[in-house]
């Protein structure tokens, strides 16, 4: 699983998640920083990377209808320290590493539980 770190989370973010030996890079690596949402869901979409986000826009499936992207991860937390998000992200993502979150899924998590949308069939 390949991802892309939005802007509102620190860009330590991924690079800890590289050390992780996670395929991870930030918005402000490919010149994202400040882009509409849309563009950098179409970024994500055509380069097969799962967006990480504390956005709640992207968790919306009226904008982003389940099966229409390539996946999307919304951390649902208070806290924007990278620590706390490294911390949630290293108990989640081996917890969700089967889901075939590529095919447009949706995986919301307060850090404690999560909760995953996959499209029909899948």
């Amino acid at each position: 699983m390949k991802f892309l770190i939005d802007e509102n989370i620190s860009p330590k973010v991924a690079e800890e998640l590289r050390k992780l030996e996670y395929d991870a890079i930030h918005v402000r690596e490919v010149s994202l920083k400040g882009h509409i949402d849309e563009e950098i869901m179409t970024f994500a979409k055509n380069k097969g990377r799962v967006l990480l986000t504390l956005d709640i826009d992207f968790a919306d499936i009226r904008n982003y209808p389940i099966g229409t992207h390539s996946g999307i991860i919304r951390l649902k937390i208070k806290s924007t320290r990278s620590k706390r998000i490294l911390d949630c992200l290293k108990a989640l993502l081996p917890e969700i590493m089967n889901y075939p979150l590529g095919t447009g899924g949706l995986v919301v998590t307060n850090c404690m539980t999560y909760r995953v949308k996959l499209p029909k069939g899948i």
